[in-house]
């Protein structure tokens, strides 16, 4: 066990007897601890989102007679979340790849079951504290990326405390450990990780307009490091993101101000910062990325093209984005089911009724989670992102939460 395990399983135990709402911050926090070990087997490490999320899931069944339900309110959604997990036992089984990676599939259906006890956890917790826990892990993660970039930028030294606590995974992919690095990341092992956070994040607060003012500093703060992570993900998710957010929106000045910002943000960063935008987006697919990513995207088509229907099973294939990669291990299926469980969040803030406004808070959740979900189709190929599943327990967690929803009917499917 790491001495951040150690700190992290005595805190784990004290929020596991003590208010549920300790358990639901828990739980999120240990989202964007993604360079962090609990456990380290050598061969493989347990991080502490997975454990977490087991206890999470224990605690409320233990406060519900052993019983997840299926709430009316998003009971599609959460039929095509269960679908999901169905569709990759089935390809995996059926392409006997079950023992090389059970344990990444029962990961996968945890943190669906997590999603479900968030939604059923609501019930007990006031939205508020939705918005107070995003806004203290979001400055939390600002913070912690200004440091971070001081010291892979060579400015401050690697403090051997802030690596123990913060990133103990030294696999090559946590860029902590680069030399002379320039972008921010944060928490997270890269900028691409990253974005699927503070994308969403930025969106959240921006939805919320009752908080928008007090948050005016906060956002030009996220904003700064989106732009510093120099990451195309997370360039690209937050144009695609903000094309519907605008969509979403039904407040006629503050759509005339995104465009306006947005004219006069691509004009400063074509003009004063050409060469930013030309190695990230313009001249990305001809940089040795761009090329090496090409490669994998063109492997996972093939894999597809040997099994369209149902693919070659879970974990079978990596290529640059979700995309390929699902088409390649769960096929049409996997990805279909994938892809409309998500269309079912946005849809109702999309489509509002003039007589029934979604409630900001959803939007902004909704947004966040679709942010998530445009990084993944761009460069991140993990169904079991963390900052997905951040974002979808809060989803679900905001959905019981919400007065108004309190009084749908119930189906036990456990």
């Amino acid at each position: 066990m790491t001495i951040f395990g150690i700190i992290w399983i005595c805190t784990l135990i004290f929020c596991f007897f003590s208010k549920k709402e300790y358990m639901i911050a828990l739980a999120i926090v240990s989202s964007i601890l993604q360079c962090d070990n609990v456990f380290d087997f050598g061969s493989f490490a347990v991080g502490p989102q997975i454990i977490t999320s087991i206890a999470l899931i224990i605690k409320v069944l233990l406060h519900s007679d052993f019983k997840l339900k299926i709430h009316r309110s998003g009971y599609l959604i959460q039929v095509t979340l269960l679908a999901l997990g169905f569709a990759v036992l089935i390809s995996s089984g059926f392409n006997n790849t079950l023992n090389g990676i059970l344990l990444r599939i029962v990961q996968l259906y945890i943190y669906i079951l997590c999603a479900f006890s968030m939604r059923q956890m609501g019930y007990e917790v006031e939205e508020d504290l939705i918005y107070s826990l995003v806004r203290k892990i979001t400055i939390f993660a600002l913070v912690i990326g200004v440091v971070q970039f001081l010291m892979t930028s060579s400015v401050l030294p690697r403090i051997g405390v802030i690596s123990q606590l913060l990133y103990n995974e030294h696999s090559k992919n946590v860029y902590f450990y680069s030399d002379n690095y320039y972008r921010v990341t944060s928490t997270f092992m890269e900028p691409s990780y990253f974005a699927a956070f503070i994308v969403g994040a930025f969106y959240y607060f921006l939805a919320i307009k009752e908080k928008r003012k007090e948050n005016r500093i906060l956002l030009i703060a996220i904003l700064a490091e989106i732009i510093m992570s120099f990451s195309s993900s997370a360039y690209g998710a937050f144009v695609i993101a903000g094309i519907l957010f605008f969509a979403c929106s039904r407040e006629g000045k503050l759509k005339i101000a995104l465009v306006a910002t947005a004219i006069i943000g691509f004009g400063i960063m074509y003009f004063a910062f050409y060469n930013v935008l030309d190695s990230v987006i313009f001249s990305k697919m001809a940089s040795n990325s761009g090329v090496g990513r090409y490669y994998l995207n063109q492997k996972a088509i093939s894999n597809f093209q040997a099994s369209p229907i149902i693919g070659n099973g879970y974990k079978t294939s990596r290529a640059s984005s979700l995309l390929y990669t699902l088409l390649a291990e769960t096929g049409v299926v996997g990805l279909g089911l994938y892809l409309w469980a998500n269309i079912q969040i946005v849809l109702p803030s999309i489509f509002q009724k003039k007589n029934r406004r979604m409630p900001s808070h959803y939007v902004g959740l909704s947004i966040a989670v679709i942010s998530a979900v445009i990084v993944q189709l761009i460069a991140v190929p993990d169904l079991d992102n963390c900052s997905y599943w951040m974002w979808m327990n809060l989803l679900f967690l905001y959905l019981s939460s919400n007065k108004e929803d309190r009084n749908f009917n119930e189906e036990s499917i456990i």
